[in-house]
């Protein structure tokens, strides 16, 4: 156990640990190849989705809002102790600590001094909600000033000596039963660094963050992987809670003077603790530069899957943005069951009512996801990419970059491999996954896994599944 997944406002979860043919092609994506023949209309779609999934992101954001963060402080705490700050190293289980200096207040209940855990079994794959202890700490006021520096901060988890693992940290969970996704996480990853051979700038508020800041392909390519690895780690942190960094357990809760803390026995037990008040306003840090990186990148996607020119030069940089926006929807589904959970057990909502919520939001993911995955489709239909020489199979262009060549060539073996290596069996009410491994279908189960809170620990790769199997399926043309 080495992480956290977490809807962090008020609740923690932990870790323990496509062109296709027309004959193959689902209704879905024969609806978007009509509407993307139809310029205008493809437009719209492609406005309307992108709107659709920003609206979907920013709302699971609601508790990290600083009205709300201000309004949980006023009716929650007492008093600051402001003649005494205490600096607290935080970690997410990626990357360097995160520094940062925190007032002990006086609660005016016990509400800020517990949070939800979410533990997953990985015999079973279900998670398990444990309440824990959380320490008086936090920020006295939010500054919006201080963005610069989890800007900064997000650049420093960029650093190639962090990001050769940030694949199987951010999927260690998920390689318990399978290491797909990790492997193709680090793919991407190994792309960014190879193509890493110049200095190249980018500018996270801008609308063109993903466009050439240099007219070099190779650029280009370096500058979007950036981009999207920064919303993937921004990403995987807002998933995890921001605990105190073992070592100076301790050290931070003897400076608690005013409330209950554990006897030193304890401590010496306790693990993944979370000043709970902190974590929620540091996440609203965090939450205003996911907001901005999504936007951009679907920014992205419209303006390429709509436009017109040159498919090769955009082939691959729209396919890394799709994978990327696949696992991190494929991240927020699984948040959104976490979320229900716990508006449940405080008594928000009833638990059938919040189950609801959180598969509907989760049917409207999909289907948004869906209809970008058939822009793309539509857009690189090419029957001039035909025979064996393409990167990623038929129906794909070739690539001659030797670091973008062999990240395809990887990754196509990758999915070959990993479509049928694991078993599923579908039970009456859920899916169960056996405990050993025989031939069966790792990535064609996941993609067929349906939406249900039982099931939230299979979501990973199964979007990610819908977009890459149909190239393994394309005929010559």
């Amino acid at each position: 156990m080495r992480t956290h997944r977490a809807k962090d406002a008020w609740i923690v979860r932990v870790k323990v640990t496509s062109a296709t043919s027309r004959a193959t092609a689902p209704s879905c994506l024969i609806s978007s190849t009509i509407s993307y023949l139809v310029s205008p209309l493809r437009k719209r779609v492609a406005i309307r989705t992108v709107n659709a999934l920003t609206r979907r992101v920013a709302s699971m954001t609601l508790m990290h809002q600083k009205q709300t963060i201000e309004d949980t402080v006023n009716s929650q705490v007492s008093v600051w102790d402001v003649g005494k700050s205490v600096d607290v190293f935080f970690t997410s289980g990626y990357g360097p600590a995160l520094r940062w200096t925190l007032y002990e207040f006086k609660p005016k209940t016990d509400e800020l001094l517990w949070q939800y855990q979410y533990l997953q079994d990985p015999e079973t794959g279900k998670c398990h909600r444990y309440q824990k202890y959380s320490p008086p700490l936090g920020l006295r006021k939010l500054d919006t000033s201080d963005d610069t520096h989890f800007d900064k901060y997000l650049n420093d988890l960029l650093d190639p000596h962090y990001l050769w693992e940030f694949g199987s940290i951010c999927f260690e969970e998920e390689t318990q039963v399978n290491d797909f996704q990790a492997c193709l996480l680090e793919l991407m990853c190994d792309l960014y660094i190879e193509t890493q051979d110049v200095e190249v700038t980018f500018l996270i508020w801008s609308v063109h963050v993903l466009t050439a800041v240099t007219d070099r392909p190779r650029h280009q390519l370096h500058n979007l992987l950036a981009s999207i690895l920064r919303m993937m780690i921004v990403t995987y942190i807002m998933g995890h809670t921001l605990t105190l960094v073992q070592e100076t357990l301790h050290g931070v809760l003897k400076t608690v003077q005013h409330s209950y803390t554990p006897t030193p026995n304890q401590t010496m037990t306790m693990t993944h603790t979370s000043p709970r008040l902190a974590n929620r306003q540091l996440k609203f840090f965090f939450s205003i530069l996911r907001t901005h990186m999504v936007e951009t990148t679907l920014a992205w996607c419209q303006k390429t899957l709509h436009s017109s020119g040159k498919k090769e030069s955009t082939w691959l940089p729209a396919f890394c943005v799709l994978l990327a926006l696949a696992m991190t929807v494929e991240e927020l589904q699984r948040t959104l069951h976490v979320q229900a959970d716990a508006k449940a057990s405080k008594g928000e909502m009833s638990v059938p009512a919040a189950d609801v919520e959180a598969l509907n939001a989760c049917a409207r993911m999909d289907a948004d996801f869906g209809l970008v995955v058939g822009l793309f489709q539509c857009k690189y239909r090419d029957r001039k990419w035909s025979g064996d020489r393409g990167s990623f199979g038929n129906g794909t262009p070739e690539v001659r970059e030797g670091a973008s060549k062999g990240f395809l060539q990887r990754l196509r073996a990758l999915v070959v491999e990993k479509r049928t290596c694991a078993h599923l069996c579908y039970g009456e009410t859920r899916l169960l996954m056996v405990s050993f491994h025989v031939p069966g279908e790792h990535l064609e189960s996941r993609r067929d896994v349906p939406l249900a809170k039982d099931n939230q620990c299979l979501y990973t790769s199964r979007l990610v599944a819908r977009f890459l199997l149909p190239f393994l399926d394309l005929p010559p043309t």
